[in-house]
């Protein structure tokens, strides 16, 4: 029930459905931010009693096993092609229009165009409906869609409402950061 992420290169990690292993992962308590954490630097505190843990959006690590977990919001995993190092972002429209993505590209200690990057599933489209508040701040900010990029990730809704990709509002910020 564990789907590598690049099998090819023998890499252990990737989008699982339930995490059986919990003690031998790291993990933040998510916010909906841009924080992100090393968890080599937490390595006497795997992340897990809610009362300890760090509060961070993505954690990154060369030595120990990272994730987090999403509901509506997208599970974004990047990595190294040799899978050495490896991230995994909380990445909802919050974080994404603070420009978590792009943080994260920024404090993996490696080339951007080094990296891989893998999208999760989140709701999206018409699963995913928001109001004009959501819609400007997705405009505005680190995010700021071009009109192209609107195009694809923005679609009219009923009255003021409208449908959302976050996966392709992530795939263009993960471009923008030069992965």
């Amino acid at each position: 029930n564990h789907v590598p992420l690049l099998a090819a290169s023998g890499a252990s990690f990737g989008f699982a459905g339930v995490c059986t292993d919990a003690p031998s992962f790291f993990h933040g308590d998510q916010v909906h931010g841009t924080h992100i954490v090393k968890a080599d630097t937490h390595a006497t505190d795997p992340g897990l009693s809610k009362n300890s843990r760090v509060k961070a959006d993505g954690v990154w690590s060369r030595h120990q096993r990272v994730w987090v977990v999403t509901a509506d919001c997208l599970p974004v995993l990047l990595a190294t092609a040799d899978g050495f190092t490896v991230m995994a972002v909380h990445a909802g429209w919050r974080g994404l229009v603070a420009g978590i993505l792009r943080q994260a590209v920024s404090v993996m200690e490696c080339p951007p165009d080094a990296l891989w990057g893998l999208i999760g599933p989140a709701s999206s489209g018409v699963h995913y409906e928001v109001g004009p508040e959501v819609v400007t701040q997705l405009n505005q900010g680190p995010c700021q869609l071009t009109a192209g990029e609107r195009a694809h990730v923005i679609t009219p809704g009923t009255g003021d409402r409208s449908y959302v990709s976050l996966p392709r509002a992530a795939v263009f910020a993960i471009v923008r950061a030069g992965v």
